[in-house]
């Protein structure tokens, strides 16, 4: 049995009339009760329909109307009450909260007060919005969301006008994860679904082909596919239906919401084919099929373009026609009995109390006489078990304090007068009352929220962090998915299950270097004396043979150094933990710290790494998409600080690395490195040289380092006795463990790799790729750790291509025997020329038998370096990330007092700006002046200056630089460190 429920939801319903129209709507056979008039108001009118779909389309009706007592009214004598005994029907289903006629005048559609949502339902709300980014629109839809009785989990919108990527993070809402689709040609459509986290789900389907959007996710723990479209009215029906239908038919249990502008009311031959081909495809259209259930109205007509059709069966609908001034489409709520996940409403964990943690550690007899790093980290485990609480966080719907009943009381008054006027438009004196109501609505809403948010700012103006976290709170655009996938595909077919998944992904990241090597010939992972390999010939002056003892001071020092937001790793000792209690074992450490270094062994349990999938693109189900992010023990960066800083000064010393290397090293960096590679294309082109810029990109370079051969190239280097044992330890018997909320894969050992999340690692991996000075190239060579560029000067095209195929050649031997593998999709080269130099025709770079793609632009340490150095895609790319942020300031500037505009400006506005300004700020003005516009109206907007403010006087006023004079000042002061840098030299 399916059981559909209708909702209707009208102000303009009386007693009088009511029972006429129920016949109508429910075709339902009544029997008229005696009601008292002034009675009418407290009635609620339920009148349950049960359609029973039988395979040969028989429509059985079995229906009763029941007048039940409004339950939010104490009970009175003149009031009829049959609920006690007409609640329930013969299959047990309760039907309290089916199908209510309110009979207040003063309640209109749209009020939450209609919405009595059963406990177990899937809640959906549906809209046709007609532009999420129109001003105030979003903030309205956080209030109906808010004033609806219980957590909906599904909002569905169509024609949301999203233009971009960047756009939707601009529309979040907390606990809702956002699934979108747009046109990227042109503008209008667009549509959205926002899922409750409580819901674990998967993107299935998404499509925008000839003006329609059709947009799929599957809820795998109900097996329900939920599905958005939205077909403009004047796109072919046939194409249309044919994409549609196919959908449908391919999806076992599914409901669909959309605008697909086909008037179910209307008897016109689109109207047959579309509603013939749903049928074809098994669903039933869940719209009732009446004017007085229209989704869209005007003075003189009614039609019902949004559909809701499914083809679930056995579950009872509640469907409300809400009408309101969200847009002109009337919005629907719906409800699918006994399908709701469970929402815990509150969650209990244990959190640490530092302030007894100190005080009873303190008072603890803590003895160590072996010097025992694991006796340690046992005691200081102990101390944080037993000085733990409890604690309660308590799991709300989406929360905007600033939204009360006031608001919502007057946007309900606003919708009541919005049916009036379709009532009688030609009736000025509501109108006029409608105008004014809709302006309060709007001037409501803007001076609670930016009072509510001033006064979140002043109440943390002395704290940067809790105020990063309002603005935050404000724009939204920052999302953190922290939950499961819901499905992994395996080469063994599909993974659902949490520590299953889990153990995928540490199978994946643990093989990654193996699996690479292995695609190596047998014959480069022999260790031998080759050249390319090491330098025996080297005669060290000094070696390091024993790491030097820290002290007391130096281990505060780097604990203080601590970042404390990192996050725990596997022994569950926080960075706060330790420097709570930094006075009281700082002795101890060091003590263990140095039995370690003179025995040249570290620690087994540091050696565990607890590893987070971060997705960064492409298919959630696919585990390559998704990159480790490692954590180590606070205890193991202490240890990890103090080798650093021991071989680091050795090196040094050596004047070890090569000057090409400007990666982890002091006075180097992204700027330093791209400054020099700049300037010597820029040099040469000006000599009307050509220059040729090979970039190399290799695959997984951290993750396929060797042990072996990495701990041969720190013997090669002069590292022995028990400094090399320390180094061979730290290395051996690594592993990790993949950990998503609840679940846990097992420890995996990893045989390849410089640790990730490590203080070591970047150090270690610089020793491991300098030995490349051994190899001869006649190209210059460029790195920033494992970004490595070639580049080749002259006025010959061919001998150029000859040179560089002959390093290549070279390169890529080199690159075998230190088990690194050359990602041929991702390189590619450029050649620069002055602008109107014309280049004859040359043979192509080959490496592992591929041919190398030519580009004529190149994105190298973040700034896009084009062929001619017009740097045009750099700043148009600045550019856009501008403008996203302006479009997300508009909506929240008012709300920002004027101490903390400047702060965001520094932060979201003048990052951008200034990095490597230096280089691409020097191209010709006329590249700039889309880019100088865009600051011209952040700056304006930010800062509330109206449109026609002199641009002199924004500057003038808030002492901020132009894009011209940052460039200007930049380049002054990194002239400044170079004139240092020579003097001290």
């Amino acid at each position: 049995m399916e059981i559909l429920n209708y909702r209707l939801c009208s102000a303009r319903l009386v007693a009088e009339n009511a029972f006429g129209l129920l016949s109508q709507v429910f075709r339902v056979f009544y029997t008229p009760i005696a009601i008292a008039p002034d009675t009418c108001t407290d009635l609620i009118l339920v009148a349950c329909c049960f359609h029973n779909f039988l395979r040969d389309g028989y429509l059985k009706v079995i229906n009763k109307p029941y007048y039940i007592r409004d339950e939010n009214q104490n009970p009175t004598d003149n009031m009829i009450n049959l609920a006690a005994t007409s609640t329930y029907v013969h299959d047990g289903i309760n039907v309290r909260n089916a199908v209510k006629l309110l009979f207040n005048s003063q309640i209109g559609q749209g009020d939450s007060r209609l919405i009595q949502s059963h406990p177990q339902s899937l809640r959906f709300f549906y809209a046709n919005l007609r532009s999420i980014r129109k001003a105030g629109k979003f903030d309205e839809i956080k209030c109906i969301i808010k004033a609806l009785p219980k957590t909906t989990h599904l909002l569905i919108f169509t024609e949301t006008w999203i233009t971009s990527n960047n756009d939707a993070k601009q529309y979040q809402l907390p606990d809702y994860k956002h699934l979108y689709n747009y046109r990227q040609k042109s503008r209008g459509g667009g549509v959205s679904i926002y899922l409750h986290n409580s819901i674990q789900y998967e993107l299935t389907e998404e499509l925008c082909e000839n003006g329609n959007h059709y947009l799929w996710s599957h809820i795998d723990k109900l097996s329900l596919d939920v599905g958005v479209i939205y077909k403009p009215g004047d796109t072919n029906l046939s194409n249309f239906m044919d994409i549609y239908t196919t959908q449908l038919e391919r999806r076992q249990r599914a409901i669909v919401f959309g605008d697909f502008n086909i008037d179910l009311l209307s008897n016109d031959a689109r109207v047959t084919q579309f509603v013939n081909g749903v049928k074809e495809a098994g669903y039933e259209i869940l719209n009732k099929i009446d004017k007085n259930h229209c989704t869209r109205e005007t003075s003189t007509t009614h039609t019902i373009l949004d559909h809701i059709c499914t083809n679930i069966s056995n579950h009872f609908f509640e469907i409300s026609i809400i009408d309101s001034s969200l847009s002109d489409h009337k919005q629907i709520f719906l409800e699918i009995s006994n399908l709701a996940p469970q929402i815990n409403k509150k969650i209990k964990y244990m959190a640490l109390d530092y302030k007894s943690l100190y005080s009873n550690t303190l008072k603890m007899n803590y003895e160590n006489d072996n010097q025992d790093y694991y006796c340690l980290k046992r005691f200081v485990s102990e101390q944080i078990e037993v000085n733990k609480i409890e604690k309660i966080k308590y799991l709300n719907r989406p929360k905007e304090d600033w939204i009360n009943k006031e608001i919502t009381d007057l946007i309900n008054l606003r919708n009541s007068l919005w049916r009036q006027i379709k009532l009688n438009p030609k009736d000025n004196t509501i109108r006029k009352h409608y105008s004014t109501v809709k302006k309060e609505v709007k001037t409501m809403i803007r001076t609670r929220k930016k009072n509510y948010y001033l006064s979140l700012f002043q109440n943390c103006s002395n704290n940067p962090k809790k105020t990063w976290e309002v603005v935050n709170s404000l724009s939204l655009n920052k999302t953190k998915e922290k939950c499961i996938p819901p499905k992994l595909i395996s080469t063994s077919g599909p993974v659902t299950e949490g520590n299953a998944i889990c153990e995928l992904f540490n199978t994946f990241f643990t093989s990654i270097g193996a699996d690479l090597a292995k695609e190596i010939p047998d014959i480069y992972h022999e260790s031998n004396d080759n050249l390319y390999m090491y330098n025996d010939t080297y005669t060290h002056t000094i070696t390091l043979n024993e790491l030097s003892p820290c002290s007391n001071e130096e281990l505060s020092n780097i604990i203080n150094n601590l970042d404390n937001n990192t996050s725990t790793g596997v022994d569950g000792i926080s960075t706060k933990a330790i420097k709570c209690l930094k006075d009281i074992i700082v002795d101890r450490l060091s003590n263990c710290v140095n039995k370690c270094l003179s025995q040249g062994i570290f620690p087994d349990t540091l050696k565990i790494a607890k590893v987070s999938p971060i997705h960064k693109s492409g298919p959630k189900t696919d585990p390559s998409n998704y990159r480790p992010v490692s954590v180590l023990p606070v205890f193991s960066k202490i240890f990890e600080r103090i080798l650093h800083d021991r071989l680091n000064k050795y090196l040094n010393e050596k004047e070890f690395l090569i000057d090409q290397q400007y990666g982890f090293r002091p006075k180097s960096s992204c700027l330093t490195a791209t400054i020099d590679l700049v300037t010597k294309i820029r040099t040469h082109i000006d000599q009307k040289d050509i220059a040729l810029g090979i970039f190399i990109d290799l695959k997984k370079a951290f993750d396929t380092v060797s042990h072996a051969k990495m701990l041969q190239k720190l013997k090669d280097i002069g590292v022995t006795g028990t400094a090399y044992n320390m180094f061979a330890s730290y290395l051996q018997n690594r592993c990790q463990v993949v950990k998503i909320g609840d679940f846990a894969s097992s420890v995996t050992n990893i045989s390849y790799g410089i640790p990730q999340g490590s203080i070591i690692g970047p150090l270690l991996f610089l020793i491991y790729i300098n030995n490349i000075k051994n190899v001869e190239l006649k190209g210059h060579l460029t790195l920033y750790a494992d970004d490595m560029c070639l580049f080749y000067f002259g006025k010959c095209i061919n001998d150029i291509i000859n040179n560089a195929q002959n390093d290549l050649n070279v390169l890529n031997e080199w690159l075998k025997y230190n088990l690194l593998t050359v990602n041929t999709s991702k390189t590619s080269f450029v050649i620069f020329s002055a602008k109107n130099k014309k280049i004859p025709n040359f043979p192509p770079l080959i490496i592992n038998n591929e041919i190398l793609k030519q580009s004529h632009q190149e994105k190298y340490l973040g700034l896009y370096i084009d062929d001619k150095l017009m740097f045009k895609t750099h700043i148009d790319h600045v550019r856009c990330k501008l403008k996203s942020a302006l479009g997300a300031l508009r909506k929240v500037t008012n709300c920002i007092p004027h101490n903390v505009r400047m702060m965001i400006y520094n932060s979201l506005i003048k990052s951008h700006l200034e990095y490597l300004i230096e280089i691409w700020g020097s191209t010709a003005v006329t590249n700039l002046n889309k880019l100088q516009t865009t600051q011209n109206k952040i700056i304006k907007t930010l800062f509330h200056y109206p449109y026609l403010t002199p641009t002199k006087q924004i500057y003038k006023e808030t002492k901020l630089l132009n894009i011209r004079q940052l460039h200007k000042y930049y380049t002054y002061e990194q002239l400044k460190k170079k004139w240092k840098n020579l003097k001290d030299a």
